[in-house]
């Protein structure tokens, strides 16, 4: 046989060599080393909620103030990590409105970790500094002004040093907690608005403040003093690694809300006022469902979730501490029980990532991924879908889909099943019930129909999904205005409050779909926008500054499937809570259209109309 020719002796080695390259080419894939074979990963959840997951949607647990959702960053980051032959568990601690101090002292949230946790994760910090008051003060109609604006945000500038001092003192809590080896991650915060032009004007006071580039900046300051502390605790701690992901401010980067009443950011990733559960659609932009309730506002939306999961794969990838399948077995969450049923050191570990929360015909997603066996292979799943003890299915796979067609508040069982015999059990709660929420009937403030929080902005005992008056301010202050947008001196003529239109009305029960879309549905032959690109200080490292795909939006294991019924449209608009602001990050308020000086003198019946038109706009 002929030898091969130089030519093709030269090609075959530039094959070889783009062969060995293409991996480290993958957009997306993680800079960490490849994954272990087999081994846990006990993960913990701590901070606020930015973590928790305010605006993300499919609550649960019996906590209703922490806002704990299935769609949060922590839930995607480990639902990557368990494709990725490790067996991951996530413990969720976050709590919506937690500030440091919940984290500290001898009932905090570091307190609650499990003593074998191998990685903590948080967002931390943003209540200390008064987040929700400003964006209070800063964006909310009836609640904004120049002079208020500008204090918030000058204090919470005042306050970085301590936070970072409380946030060191965390990390050291969690150090001394957990034994050498353990990792933090520890998120940043996005900015709160889009770079357009927001100024706002007193009138009366004769202030103006440039909210728009103040509210920017306090993100990008908090992004340095984290990253510089991070940097610090890592020099002097070798016990406990820290991972700061200080690309978010990059990534969302045109994908913040709009502070303008009149219009939405088709790319946003985090949700604007009256909305919540951001989500992408088909044409590229960015929909929602209709919520009234100002818990979820300005808090990331699912898209927002998934691109910070997505930051994680990136920059962490799969920890490098990885327990071996001979580690000891995991510590139960208080939530769920765990009853082996032997005590070898060798036996497998089940787990279900619950708890469930689900409205009645709902199909869940039961996920034991989180199982694994201590010596061989787990071989059989087995599940309790009544709580009676008896298996009624098996499967050799660890996550099934199930549909609750009843009313059910009790346990679901798992058992199972290594190669040479031995099993373990596993259960926690899942609540199905007529509305989709977890409140009882009777405690029930809007009984037929799904609001998880028992929001109630005016305290009158009803809530304000069902309140027909929960008592929003429908126009900004006297003499507050936005410069372009309201305010008498402005060049351009204020633009008229809207009528409705087949755009911008909103969702009917009758309609198939749950979205408020920031525009009409997408038409092949009117093509889209393109999406916002980074700036020079964008990261090209932080995956998320383009448009999110489908594939970034999967559904979570444990959500319900089921189609969601839309709500309907009070008479007048609703959308908040009475707790304090510091049980909430976001606590916002309602925000209506373009109020012009008439609309104070005005009638109510004329106020109600141009209230309904202003919503109608919102969900545009």
């Amino acid at each position: 046989m002929s030898r091969p020719r130089r030519g093709l002796r030269t090609l075959m080695a530039g094959l070889l060599a783009l062969t060995i390259l293409l991996p480290s080419l993958v957009i997306g894939s993680p800079t960490a080393a490849a994954a272990p074979a087999g081994g846990s990963l006990r993960v913990v959840l701590l901070g606020d909620s930015y973590s928790a997951g305010n605006g993300a949607g499919d609550y649960y647990g019996d906590d209703k103030s922490a806002y704990r959702s299935r769609n949060n960053w922590a839930h995607r980051y480990v639902d990557w990590v368990n494709t990725q032959n490790v067996s991951a568990t996530l413990t969720n601690l976050a709590h919506s409105g937690a500030v440091t101090d919940d984290l500290l002292g001898r009932s905090g949230q570091v307190a609650a970790i499990p003593a074998d946790t191998d990685l903590v994760m948080l967002t931390i910090g943003g209540n200390d500094v008064g987040f929700a008051d400003i964006v209070q003060k800063c964006f909310t109609l009836g609640l904004r002004d120049a002079k208020s604006c500008k204090t918030k945000v000058d204090g919470a500038n005042a306050l970085m040093d301590d936070v970072m001092g409380s946030t060191r003192n965390i990390l050291q809590l969690i150090d001394d907690r957990l034994p050498d080896g353990a990792q933090v991650i520890l998120v940043g915060y996005p900015r709160l608005a889009t770079s357009r032009s927001y100024i706002l004007k007193d009138l009366f006071g004769s202030v103006s403040y440039d909210a728009g580039t103040g509210v920017r900046a306090l993100s990008e300051t908090a992004r340095d003093k984290q990253a510089a502390m991070v940097e610090n605790w890592n020099a002097t701690h070798p016990g406990l690694k820290v991972t700061y992901i200080d690309g978010v401010v990059a990534a969302f980067d045109g994908h913040e809300p709009d502070p303008a009443t009149n219009s939405r950011n088709d790319y946003r990733w985090l949700n604007e006022f009256f909305e919540t559960r951001g989500r992408l659609a088909a044409n590229g932009k960015t929909t929602s469902t209709f919520s009234l309730d100002a818990a979820e506002f300005y808090h990331p939306n699912i898209i927002g979730h998934q691109q910070m999961a997505n930051l994680i794969i990136n920059q962490v990838g799969v920890p490098s501490n990885v327990k071996p399948a001979s580690s000891p077995a995991i510590v139960a969450a208080s939530y769920a029980v765990s009853d082996s049923v032997t005590t070898a050191e060798d036996a497998p570990e089940a787990w279900i990532q619950g708890p469930y929360v689900a409205k009645e015909g709902s199909t869940l997603t039961l996920d034991a991924r989180g199982s694994h066996a201590d010596d061989g292979d787990i071989t059989t799943y087995e599940w309790d879908l009544d709580g009676d003890g008896v298996f009624e299915q098996t499967s050799t796979e660890p996550v099934i889909d199930y549909t609750f067609a009843d009313l059910y508040d009790g346990q679901v069982g798992l058992r199972v099943t290594q190669d040479d015999g031995q099993t373990d059990v596993y259960t926690t709660q899942v609540q199905i019930t007529d509305d989709g929420d977890n409140t009882p009937p009777e405690f029930d403030n809007c009984p037929d129909a799904y609001n998880y929080s028992q929001s109630d902005y005016d305290g009158d005992g009803v809530g304000d999904v069902c309140d027909p008056d929960p008592g929003y301010p429908t126009e900004d202050q006297p003499g507050v205005c936005v410069v372009g947008e309201n305010c008498p001196d402005d060049d351009a003529t204020a633009a008229p409050v809207p009528t409705p239109d087949g755009a911008g009305t909103a969702p009917d029960a009758s309609d198939p779909t749950d979205s408020a879309t920031t525009a009409a549905p997408a038409d092949a032959t009117d093509p889209e926008p393109a999406a916002p690109t980074p700036d020079t200080a964008g990261d090209a490292a932080a995956a998320g500054n383009q448009p999110a795909t489908a594939a970034d939006n999967p559904t979570a294991p444990g959500t319900a499937v089921a189609t969601e019924t839309p709500l309907s449209l009070p008479t007048t608009p609703a959308g908040s809570t009475a707790h304090d602001a510091r049980t909430r990050l976001a606590n916002t308020g309602f925000s209506a259209g373009l109020p012009f000086a008439a609309i104070s003198l005005a009638a109510t019946a004329v106020g109600t109309v141009l209230i309904r038109c202003a919503i109608r706009r919102q969900l545009r």
